[in-house]
């Protein structure tokens, strides 16, 4: 969850798992980012979660090293916003990279790397682009499990949504590259139905915790 100024909430798929994993932590935490004063806990430091995100990075890593090695200087490599105060905002950074995105699709780049998505109230960044052999493209996401799990197809079924909202043609089919190398795929007509839902819950629960500051109202409270 990102605060874009002036209470404007920007959500992730990320937040989306949040929100499947625990309603009363995503609206505490929105209600946190709407000024608030309440706190929310740290997270513990765990050594093997940490291990689990450098393994996760390495995997990635691997991948993007494989679609250089077939396509070149081909592939597009799309930076990553920077968060601190300096220079342009956060939005305009989003916008500017979301432009560049589709700038590489556009040009029919064989893989474009990080893809930049913003659209007013989502962001997000797609691992891999690949374009197929029929024009469109496919998203395909790395992830270190062994079995494809719902919150990762939720992430994938966003990006292509995202694709599609650009008039950009989607393969039908979107991917994870497992943990073990081999690839998942799954229909977006079988996925997409729930990551709408999600969004559209996500939408209002924001749309309903702003009112919620705006008319004077408290933060949630355990047993609400």
């Amino acid at each position: 969850m990102q605060d874009y100024g002036n209470g404007k909430l920007i959500f992730s798929a990320s937040d989306l798992t949040s929100a499947t994993e625990c309603s009363w932590a995503i609206v505490r935490k929105i209600d946190k980012k709407l000024g608030f004063p309440i706190e929310i806990p740290s997270d513990a430091d765990d050594g093997m979660l940490a291990r689990t995100g450098e393994l996760g990075n390495l995997h990635e890593a691997k991948q993007l090293e494989l679609y250089r090695n077939e396509f070149g200087d081909r592939v597009v490599e799309l930076a990553r916003p920077d968060y601190c105060k300096n220079g342009p905002s956060l939005e305009e950074q989003m916008i500017s990279l979301t432009q560049a995105t589709k700038q590489a699709l556009d040009s029919k780049a064989p893989v474009i790397f990080q893809g930049t998505f913003f659209d007013g109230v989502f962001q997000g960044f797609a691992d891999f682009l690949v374009l197929q052999a029929d024009g469109s493209y496919a998203v395909y996401d790395t992830k270190l499990a062994r079995r494809a799990k719902i919150t990762a197809l939720v992430q994938i079924a966003a990006y292509a949504d995202q694709l599609m909202k650009m008039g950009i043609p989607v393969s039908d089919e979107a991917h994870l590259i497992l943990g073990d190398n081999s690839v998942s795929t799954h229909r977006l007509p079988d996925i997409t139905p729930l990551y709408l839902k999600k969004r559209k819950d996500m939408i209002d629960l924001i749309d309903a915790r702003t009112a919620n500051k705006e008319s004077g109202g408290e933060a949630i409270q355990w047993g609400d």
